[in-house]
């Protein structure tokens, strides 16, 4: 369980969706450099209800049991990447980021996901 949490959920690309990623790169997208590669983008507390409402619309029920179980097995969170950027001719001007907790002058998140920044230039030799 914590080597899925820690090593599967936030790299989606080394394992669950593995293929997709092979497909972008075989393509001649990038993807490595242009994410924060191993940061969560999607939390799961086992205390939360509206997280586990939100989990609700696109888990089937019978398998709330085992997910609680789980992540109670690594602290009760869980975070996986689920935003990303893939690109053709684009050069990287500052490190991609991962924005955590933004929250709206009342305190409420903003969005479900952090959002993803990503700061860059297109290659202009290379789309000419």
């Amino acid at each position: 369980i914590r080597n899925v949490a820690i090593n599967h959920f936030p790299h989606p690309d080394r394992y669950f969706e593995r293929g997709l990623f092979r497909e972008l790169e075989q393509r001649g997208y990038a993807y490595k450099e242009l994410n924060e590669c191993g940061v969560g983008t999607l939390h799961y507390d086992i205390k939360s209800v509206e997280k586990n409402t939100n989990l609700r619309d696109w888990v089937p029920a019978w398998c709330f049991p085992f997910i609680f179980w789980a992540a109670g097995k690594v602290g009760g969170r869980v975070s996986a990447r689920l935003d990303w950027f893939a690109g053709k001719n684009i050069c990287v001007v500052d490190k991609p980021k991962t924005i955590h907790g933004l929250r709206d002058k009342n305190g409420n998140p903003l969005s479900d996901h952090d959002p993803i920044t990503l700061d860059f230039v297109l290659d202009a030799q290379q789309i000419l």
